[in-house]
């Protein structure tokens, strides 16, 4: 067996693999410390660690008689995008507490990103609303109401402008005069779906991508999912994939023997 480990800035994500296949995944919240997280994993019998995220640079290179490997956090998201999907090649963008944006072609090159993701969403939430909790912001979002937090083009151009039809945001928090919590949840997941779902589809065209691979934790939200789906297809027909084990995708990338997914 095999242990792979993503110590993210929000969650640490593990995986354990037995001959290329998962067997089990694991999460950790963000308060749980690196000793405690490996003291939990490491009473099990294993024949490597390999570990990635900023986190694990933290640690040694050996622990419990086992060695730990180092895996850069580029190529595990790369190669986990790219095991989860079963594809040889794609764009896969990573969205955790930012998102980062990974050309997967010949190589595993990193092409860009953009510092938008659920850290965001945490963190606005916690400024506006006093609440640091995805899941009970996207509980509260599934309640709201975006036409009273965002300015829509109908009110500028009752038919839609170019792409846009007369419902698409004009401005992400343009019209703030009756709201709600709820509405103020719809609309920083709306934020962060459309901003990372623009990028995508414009990170794609220059790189020549005919298809997206998104992996990380927010996009298990299907409020996010639907709001990021909708807004690439309004710019782009490039098509999307959203695996299983996407919020896993970078400890399996770390762990996972690259000649399965060999670009």
């Amino acid at each position: 067996m095999k242990l792979g480990i993503d110590f993210g800035s929000s969650f640490t994500d593990a995986v354990i693999m037995q001959d290329s296949k998962i067997k089990k995944t694991i999460s950790f919240d963000k308060k749980d410390n690196i000793d405690l997280i490996l003291c939990k994993l490491i009473p099990n019998k294993f024949e490597e660690i390999c570990v990635t995220g900023s986190g694990s640079l933290k640690l040694s290179d050996e622990i419990n008689n086992i060695k730990i490997k180092k895996v850069d956090e580029i190529k595990a998201i790369g190669f986990g995008g790219l095991y989860v999907s079963n594809k040889k090649e794609a764009l896969v963008i990573s969205i955790g507490t930012g998102t980062a944006m990974i050309s997967c072609r010949d190589e595993i090159k990193h092409i860009g990103g953009i510092p938008i993701g659920g850290g965001t969403i945490l963190g606005l939430g916690k400024l506006i609303m006093n609440i640091d909790n995805l899941t009970k912001i996207d509980a509260l979002a599934k309640k709201g109401n975006l036409e009273n937090v965002d300015l829509t083009l109908k009110e500028i151009y009752p038919q839609g402008i170019g792409l846009l039809s007369a419902d698409a945001t004009a401005s992400h928090f343009g019209k703030l005069k009756q709201y709600s919590n709820e509405d103020i949840a719809l609309g920083l997941i709306n934020l962060a779906a459309q901003s990372i779902g623009t990028l995508a589809v414009f990170t794609a065209k220059a790189a020549n991508h005919k298809e997206i691979v998104f992996t990380g934790r927010l996009i298990k939200s299907k409020i996010f999912k639907e709001l990021l789906e909708k807004r690439i297809y309004i710019l782009s027909k490039t098509p999307v994939t959203i695996p299983k084990n996407a919020e896993y995708s970078t400890a399996i990338g770390a762990v996972i023997d690259v000649s399965l997914v060999q670009v």
